[in-house]
């Protein structure tokens, strides 16, 4: 059974197409992870925080 892990924490920015620049490495490193299904970013700059659900086929 796949399990959604979700870790909220604090983001100070950057935000939008900035963020999307700054962070295609990181998301392009995770992507290659073993056993990763897929992973999902959100951003909320309101609340200065980001959330990145990630959908694994296990617990580790």
């Amino acid at each position: 059974m796949p399990y959604l892990l979700q870790v909220d924490f604090p983001y100070p920015g950057p935000w939008g197409d900035a963020m999307t620049a700054a962070m295609t490495g990181l998301a392009q490193s995770i992507a290659g992870e073993p056993g990763l299904l897929w992973k999902l970013w959100t951003e909320n700059e309101a609340a200065g925080d980001e959330v990145p659900p990630v959908l694994v086929p296990r617990a580790y």
